[in-house]
């Protein structure tokens, strides 16, 4: 009995799985992270200055902004869901924009990673050309189970781009000009195929499915096909979304520093939108699926 009532209602059950994990709150700090790399690297000076120290002021104010921006940009980037390439021009011994010469600007290339944290007990800064992390290690444990260590620096091979307000920063990883090429080729198929998908799935079905219900045919079996391609196919969404990088992350696992990580739980949350909306329209499509039931049992006693 049991058994006959999952296989009838799989599609009800796993819809109301994947909303009651939608509707799940997870922690995120990824605004308080962002927030603390960038005041990290500022110059700190007084609130209140003297008028002849004003000039000072503004240029620790410049500094800043340079540097900021270092930590913050991702170039001229690409990203197709999750992983992409990213192009930065910049100067490594400019400490300001009004510094920068034409001379001196080196053009970098990566392969992006997108929607990474760094670790709350670590820190990424960006002195010239190189790039740092400063990370706690813990030696002992207190008598209060206080954790004991120390900080140590080393330099890593991988650039990192803090994120905007809540978004998770970009792992950016050096490659040649020509391996820069080949990925930023096959982001722009990625995201050309992804769009053609988006436009049959978002667009032409719903239209289809409209038409059928406008000539009097609510219950047709290309309806219900229709509807459940399109809720799996928005399913799929929140799933790649924290599914993929993962994946990405584990054959790239050389080249990223444990200091960094991706939050599979809050890019699945990041997708809410999609996931209600897929649960939604597979709901309509078992309910049409039963209309169809009716109607043909109908139809035959007819």
């Amino acid at each position: 009995m049991l058994r006959k009532f999952l296989f009838h209602n799989k599609v009800k059950l796993i819809a109301i799985a994947f909303l009651l994990v939608g509707l799940t709150n997870f922690a995120d700090n990824r605004r308080s992270q962002n927030e603390r790399l960038l005041n990290q690297s500022k110059i700190k000076s007084t609130q209140t200055q003297p008028e002849f120290c004003q000039i000072i002021s503004d240029s620790i104010d410049k500094v800043n902004r340079y540097m900021s921006w270092r930590l913050t940009s991702t170039g001229n980037s690409l990203v197709s869901f999750c992983i992409g390439v990213s192009e930065i021009q910049e100067c490594d011994t400019c400490n300001s924009f009004e510094s920068e010469s034409k001379s001196l600007i080196k053009t970098k290339y990566f392969v992006a990673l997108p929607n990474y944290i760094i670790k709350q007990n670590a820190s990424y800064y960006i002195e010239k050309d190189k790039y740092y992390l400063d990370y706690f290690v813990p030696d002992s444990l207190s008598a209060g189970g206080v954790s004991l260590g120390h900080h140590e620096k080393k330099e890593i091979k991988v650039r990192y781009a803090v994120g905007d307000s809540d978004e998770g920063g970009t792992v950016l990883i050096p490659v040649s000009k020509q391996v820069y090429n080949f990925y930023r080729f096959l982001t722009n198929a990625v995201f050309v195929l992804l769009i053609i998908v988006g436009i049959v799935v978002v667009c032409i079905f719903p239209f289809s499915v409209l038409v059928n219900i406008a000539y009097g045919a609510p219950f047709a079996k290309s309806n219900i096909r229709k509807l459940s391609i399109i809720g799996w196919s928005l399913l799929t969404i929140p799933i790649i979304n924290s599914i993929i990088p993962l994946i990405i992350g584990f054959f790239l696992r050389n080249k990223i520093p444990d200091q960094f990580y991706f939050p599979a739980q809050l890019a699945f949350m990041d997708s809410k939108t999609w996931l209600i909306a897929a649960v939604a329209i597979l709901l309509f499509a078992s309910a049409f699926k039963q209309g169809y039931k009716l109607q043909q049992e109908q139809d035959l006693t007819i």
